[in-house]
């Protein structure tokens, strides 16, 4: 998570008069255990020692202004029954408190409660998903070239068998030498000849043929060894390096996955934008997500990553959660 702040310079008298103003009041923010925005631990004295990002910014803003840091925890059955996000705003709405150390997205439903024009924080959230399995070796064999590369192959294959019996069937036909020799055995000779030079094998034309048709053969060849040297070598590396499965790295990748879905925390803002979107690769996500309870986790990161490494989902997490052990993140920020 990163966290942008902006300091004004204040040099208007009106403005320090209302700074001076904060001075020793209250500030009132609400407490919660959600990391990493904040946490709490309770010392030997009873009392609650508080910790986490948000934390950071809540007691820099109260030093800043010199004011006192109150946390008014909140209503742990409004959470239970509501989530995280409606009990921070019922705590608010109901002036409880005067800020919500919390990360906010602004879906549509949040923005009729309140108001979330100033941003205060850019969060780079992280995509978890298992190690990708190693591609099988069995198609290494037609891996090295894509499948506009084969078809491309395959019908100049055709053609050059079709090009070179129909010049030799002219050159029986028409020419000098005149063979009574039918067209499908050109068309015979020629295809072994193409397939013996693709496999390496060498073969010959006469030196009577005609200067077309060895122009022609000429050109085939030397295509040949640039093509049979490019696969061969691309042979190699893939059935001596092994070749992982590509990994999910957006959002629009994941939605159109049929080998993993997404798993969020549910009290998690970002969540909500999944599950409330109405078009686009959200919404798809979203419907994963209600056809897949399981997926909903809440407030408990290792439920996360046990649907990670034991149902094969990939985790939309935030950056420290991603430091965990025996997973792949992969770093994209939304």
């Amino acid at each position: 998570m990163k966290t942008v702040l902006i300091k004004f310079h204040v040099t208007g008298s009106p403005l320090l008069e209302e700074r001076q103003l904060l001075h020793g009041r209250q500030l009132r923010a609400s407490a919660f255990n959600f990391m990493p925005c904040l946490s709490a631990t309770k010392m030997p004295s009873g009392n609650y020692s508080y910790f986490g990002i948000c934390n950071d910014i809540i007691k820099w803003v109260s030093e800043h202004f010199q004011m006192e840091l109150i946390y008014v925890p909140v209503d742990n059955t409004d959470r239970v029954k509501l989530g995280i996000v409606p009990a921070l705003i019922k705590q608010i709405v109901k002036q409880e408190v005067d800020v919500i150390p919390f990360s906010f997205v602004p879906t549509p439903g949040l923005l009729l409660q309140i108001d979330c024009s100033i941003p205060l924080t850019v969060e780079d959230y992280y995509l978890l998903q298992p190690w990708p399995k190693e591609e099988s070796r069995l198609t290494a064999c037609i891996r090295p070239f894509s499948l506009n590369v084969w078809m491309l192959f395959f019908f100049s294959v055709i053609a050059m068998i079709v090009f070179m019996a129909l010049l030799t069937h002219h050159y029986h036909q028409w020419g000098t030498e005149r063979k009574s020799k039918s067209f499908m055995n050109d068309i015979y000779d020629h295809t072994m000849y193409t397939v013996t030079i693709i496999a390496g094998q060498g073969n010959h034309i006469s030196a009577k043929a005609k200067i077309s048709l060895r122009l022609v053969a000429g050109l085939w060849c030397l295509t040949m060894v640039v093509l049979v040297n490019a696969y061969t070598g691309t042979l190699m590396s893939y059935l001596t390096v092994p070749k992982l499965r590509p990994i999910v790295n957006t959002l629009e990748e994941l939605a159109a996955s049929s080998e993993t879905r997404m798993t969020v925390d549910f009290e998690l803002g970002k969540a909500r934008m999944f599950l409330e979107a109405t078009s686009g690769p959200n919404k798809v996500i979203g419907n994963s997500l209600r056809n897949n309870p399981q997926l909903l986790i809440k407030g408990n990161t290792l439920d996360g990553v046990k649907n990670v490494l034991q149902r094969g989902a990939t985790y939309f997490a935030v950056r420290q959660i991603t430091a965990l052990p025996s997973v792949s993140p992969t770093h994209k920020s939304f």
